[in-house]
């Protein structure tokens, strides 16, 4: 089992906002009252209301513990789950395996900061067609294979490579890794989701508040 969730903060109204402040934790609420860019808190308070409904459809509740690198997962176990946003979408990703997530808006990046997390297969990738699409693409990859990891800032973007084809392949320090990832795009967004499962064609699940 595999469920992509999705929020869009663009189409959020005052009495919506509230709704979901409302139906998160004191945890989440404290997290995204903390933020001081109001996008970015919005975001945020998005993806804690998406994990509550994500985990109430499954009939489970929000109770978190977190790794040592700072990977929060359920203490009640059965379930794992990951969040992420960027631009104006929040993601959550729930299944009954370990699961990685995220979402990222293609953007303009500094040829500097490619060079230095690309590797030269991947900078042959990005001369296939739009530097900045493509560059989205390989980093929303890389991405949902470390958050997938848990080992957060241990393991960066720049040791993990992807390999594009029929089949998407992603190597971490030179060494092939056992899982699958599933790129797609949702309203004008890329979301990459990484599981060592078999991924079936996912199709996110738009929550209305």
């Amino acid at each position: 089992m595999l469920k992509l969730y999705y929020i869009d903060t663009d189409k959020l109204s005052p009495r919506q906002v509230e709704r979901m402040r409302s139906a998160v934790g004191e945890e989440r609420l404290k997290k995204a009252d903390g933020i001081r860019v109001k996008k970015d808190r919005l975001l945020s308070l998005a993806a804690g209301y998406l994990l509550t409904v994500a985990l109430k459809a499954e009939g489970a509740e929000v109770r978190l513990a977190y790794n040592e690198h700072g990977k929060p997962y359920l203490k009640d176990g059965g379930l794992y789950f990951n969040l992420s946003h960027s631009g104006k979408l929040a993601v959550c990703a729930v299944s009954d395996g370990e699961v990685g997530v995220d979402v990222q808006l293609p953007r303009i990046v500094g040829d500097y900061a490619i060079e230095r997390i690309c590797s030269p297969e991947e900078m042959r990738i990005l001369k296939s067609g739009d530097k900045y699409d493509c560059f989205c693409k390989l980093w929303v990859v890389k991405e949902s294979v470390i958050k997938y990891s848990g080992k957060g800032l241990a393991l960066s973007p720049s040791r993990v490579s992807v390999k594009s084809g029929e089949r998407i392949e992603v190597c971490a320090d030179g060494k092939r890794l056992a899982v699958n990832v599933n790129l797609l795009a949702c309203v004008g967004h890329y979301i990459a989701v990484c599981s060592d499962k078999d991924l079936p064609e996912l199709k996110p699940i738009e929550v209305n508040v």
